[in-house]
């Protein structure tokens, strides 16, 4: 059962600091993120021998330094959740891990009345769960097995996916504001699609359009994927990489080659391969 800290909440501050890429992770990468200079008790512990794998980690990173949500794709015990939490220890960034099994509720993500003793008196007070108390602090919250949610479970996390979403908890006739360094985080066996893999912006746009309608391919790119891509592109200044995380690898497997062709017309490049399924939105 997922329940939310109530005596040692995550501490509100922001970042302090700035961290190369390159020197921290051993990366090629100009990219520099945010970090805490001193860890808490909900940073994990580093693991020395821990081996990043570059495409993962950048995008991890993405999401750390531009709040971005990323969702990783693979078999059991890849090290999906592991690869977070080893990225989030060495930005010294608190870091919870909800596994989204049968178990977990929508009164484990939201909170529910509890009795407490105030004034020597019983009264019935309302205690956050575990969603409600990470979007308020500067927490990485991951969501494992995401793709095995409950539907009821689902429809809450819905609400929180867009990066400036507030939380409105009807129960409460609350809404809450995200923290500025709260992060969302998500591993999968599948990308949604019950498989087991998981100017020129607008010509490769408009020919997943027509594959959809023909039937050739199952997704299609949306006016909000084409800005996301190109937001991702400036951040990773890779086109290529950027198109990867955010469109080709939510894509069924057996429908990436198409889309890759899509692809290679418009820019006149292969797209490089990667045996890593992750994506960025």
């Amino acid at each position: 059962m997922a329940t939310a800290p109530q005596k040692q909440p995550a501490s509100p501050a922001m970042p302090d600091m700035k961290v190369s890429v390159r020197q921290l992770f051993g990366i090629e990468s100009d990219m520099e993120v945010p970090a805490y200079s001193k860890a808490d008790d909900k940073v994990p512990d580093i693991d020395p021998d821990y081996r990043f794998d570059r495409a993962t980690t950048l995008a991890i990173l993405a999401g750390f330094a531009h709040n971005r949500r990323v969702i990783i794709s693979g078999y059991h015990g890849t090290g999906k959740s592991t690869h977070v939490e080893q990225v989030a220890a060495r930005l010294n960034w608190p870091c919870v891990r909800v596994n989204l099994d049968s178990h977990i509720s929508r009164i484990d993500l939201i909170g529910k009345d509890a009795i407490v003793i105030k004034d020597g008196l019983q009264v019935t007070e309302f205690r956050d769960g575990i969603l409600p108390w990470a979007y308020q602090n500067n927490v990485a919250l991951c969501f494992d097995e995401y793709d095995a949610g409950r539907p009821d479970v689902m429809f809450v996390i819905q609400r929180v996916l867009e990066s400036s979403g507030r939380l409105t908890l009807l129960d409460q006739s609350r809404v809450i504001k995200p923290h500025p360094a709260f992060r969302l985080f998500a591993t999968a066996n599948t990308v949604g699609l019950g498989d087991t893999s998981g100017l020129y912006h607008g010509r490769v746009a408009d020919l997943t359009r027509n594959a959809f309608m023909n039937g050739d391919i199952s997704t299609v790119m949306s006016p909000r994927t084409v800005i996301t891509w190109a937001e991702n592109a400036d951040i990773f200044k890779d086109v290529g990489f950027a198109f990867r995380l955010t469109f080709l690898n939510k894509c069924d497997e057996l429908e990436r080659p198409i889309i890759a062709e899509f692809y290679q017309r418009c820019f006149g490049v292969e797209l490089p391969e990667s045996s890593v399924n992750v994506a960025l939105s």
